[in-house]
This record gives C-alpha cells, structure tokens and sequence, in this order.
C-alpha cells in the first residue's frame, strides 16, 4: 500500500501540487517585486517631469501595493533563512537585497516622500 502512496504523492507533485520554492524560483519572485516597486516610482517620477501630479491619478496609486509587496519580499527573505543552514552563509534573496542596496534605495524614496 506504501507503493501507492508514494506514486500518488510523485503525480501530485508532478500536476502542481504544493512544493516549496526552489531558491532559484525565489529570488527570482524577490528581483520581480523589487522591479515592480521601481516600475511605480518610475512612473512617478514620469508625471513630475510632465509637470503632473501623481497623486491627481488614482488609477497609478492604486496599480500596486507596495505594502503587499515589501511584505512578500520579506517573507521570501525569512523563508530563504529558514532554508539556510549556518555553514551556507547568505542566500540569493539576501545577496540581491545588499548588493542593489534595496534598503538604501527605500530610505531615499521615503526621505524624498517627506511634506
């Protein structure tokens, strides 16, 4: 009866079944909510050259979460250090984060976002 099971267990997998995220799948949903968060001050930045106010567009405000998505950054972020052991050091997600300076980057958007 163990044989079946295991085969059902292999054709769930197979169909889609839940799986946990291959690191490589990871970072690549962390880099994709990153650029998406940079698409939206992108697009900012487009209005104020157009001499418009962004906030005139509810539309662009209401396009993307960025709450929801720093959210699903850090929980990528706290399942990679769940993954990790202590010999392996950092993770990919954790790599992208200090090599494009995420945090820096976050700290001057909201300086800049300051009345």
């Amino acid at each position: 009866m163990s044989g079946l099971w295991a085969r059902v267990g292999r054709l769930w997998e197979a169909v889609g079944g839940p799986r946990e995220p291959t690191p490589r799948k990871r970072v690549e949903a962390f880099k994709s909510e990153w650029q998406e968060i940079m698409n939206f001050y992108d697009a900012i930045l487009e209005y104020r050259d157009h001499d418009q106010d962004p906030l005139d567009n509810a539309e662009l405000l209401h396009s993307l979460h960025i709450d929801a998505r720093l959210d699903a950054m850090m929980q990528l972020l706290r399942e990679e250090e769940e993954d990790l052991t202590c010999q392996e050091g950092t993770g990919p997600c954790l790599e992208v984060l200090l090599q494009q300076k995420i945090v820096d980057v976050l700290c001057a958007l909201g300086e800049a976002d300051r009345p």
